[in-house]
This record gives C-alpha cells, sequence and structure tokens, in this order.
C-alpha cells in the first residue's frame, strides 16, 4: 500500500509535530506549591472529620499534659453539627481552591495546540484523584486509626476554623436544624 493513500498519516504527523507541553513558568511552579499546600490543608480537615467524630468524649485519657487540650476537643464535639458545619465549609473553601489552582496550572503548562479533550481529562480525571487519593481517603484511613492524635493536632486550628467560618456555620447549622424539625414532625428520625 502506497504511504501517500494513508488518510491518518496527516493527523499523525500533526500529533507527533505538536508538543504536548509548554516549558514551565514561574507562577505555575508557584501555583503548584500552593495546591501542595491547599492538598495538605484538606487532608488536615478531612482526617479530622474523622478523628473528632470517632473519639468517645467519656473516653478521653486526662493527663496532666493534656487536660486543658482535651476540654477543648469535649467542647468541641459537644456541638457537633457546628464542627461539621466548620469542617465542611472549610474543606469546600480549600477544594475549590485547589480545583481553580489546577485550571490554572493545566492552562499553563499544557501547550495551546493539544485538544481540549486532553486538558479536561487532566484537569478532571487527574486532579479529581489527586484531591480524593491525598485530600480525603488517605487522612481519613490514617485519621480512624489515630484519632486521638489527629484530634490533639487539629482542636487549635479547627478552633479558630470555627471562629473564622461562626456566620456561615450559623446558617448552615440553623437550616440543618429546620431540616431537622420538620422530618422529626412526619416521624422521620436522623441522626448524626
Amino acid at each position: 500500500m502506497n504511504e501517500d493513500a494513508d488518510p491518518f498519516r496527516p493527523i499523525i504527523l500533526q500529533i507527533q509535530e505538536t508538543p504536548f507541553f509548554n516549558t514551565i513558568s514561574l507562577e505555575a511552579i508557584i501555583a503548584l506549591v500552593i495546591m501542595l499546600l491547599l492538598i495538605f490543608f484538606s487532608a488536615m480537615v478531612s482526617g479530622s472529620e474523622t478523628a473528632f467524630f470517632s473519639i468517645v468524649p467519656h473516653k478521653l485519657k486526662t493527663r496532666d499534659g493534656y487536660k486543658k487540650v482535651e476540654r477543648k476537643i469535649i467542647a468541641m464535639l459537644e456541638k457537633p453539627k457546628r464542627l461539621l458545619a466548620t469542617i465542611l465549609i472549610t474543606n469546600n473553601f480549600i477544594n475549590v481552591g485547589i480545583v481553580v489552582l489546577g485550571v490554572f496550572i493545566t492552562e499553563r503548562i499544557i501547550h495551546p495546540d493539544v485538544s481540549q479533550i486532553w486538558s479536561f481529562l487532566i484537569q478532571v480525571v487527574i486532579l479529581t484523584a489527586i484531591l480524593l487519593l491525598f485530600g480525603e481517603i488517605m487522612p481519613k484511613v490514617y485519621a480512624a486509626h489515630s484519632s486521638y492524635r489527629f484530634a490533639l493536632i487539629m482542636v487549635k486550628p479547627l478552633m479558630v476554623l470555627t471562629r473564622l467560618f461562626y456566620p456561615l456555620s450559623t446558617i448552615l447549622v440553623s437550616s440543618t436544624n429546620a431540616i431537622d424539625k420538620r422530618l422529626k414532625k412526619k416521624g422521620h428520625e436522623i441522626t448524626m
């Protein structure tokens, strides 16, 4: 068969000639570093959800050095809806930041001549996999095994975040309470 008769030859040559990546700019590197920090923060906040809700307050150790911190953990667990609202709001803000930075980085490093499908696949599939694995699954598995230690680490940051997101968490808790009341009137009960 003649090479000139191959209808796919021009497409194959175009793919081979098109560079896939641009040179990586300083702004892409900075965005990548910030994104990695946000993934770490997402991991810590996601893990704290599992850690705090795995702890049974009356089983907390009361060693001399930890009494004050343990009282803070118990105080947070006494308002579980507020704690959960704070964790969810924080994690959503962080995850939105990760996605925005992921799109920014992808647009900077992938050559403009590359198909938009490749860019989309990288942005959605790879970024989602990274976020789920390192920002959700692995931290929650670790926190389930080390809930006490994880809660000790995260109690102070969560107290700051609770104050920071108090207005938003109040709206979320109030709307949840309204839904709970309606469901209880209908005879349904929702547990934590």
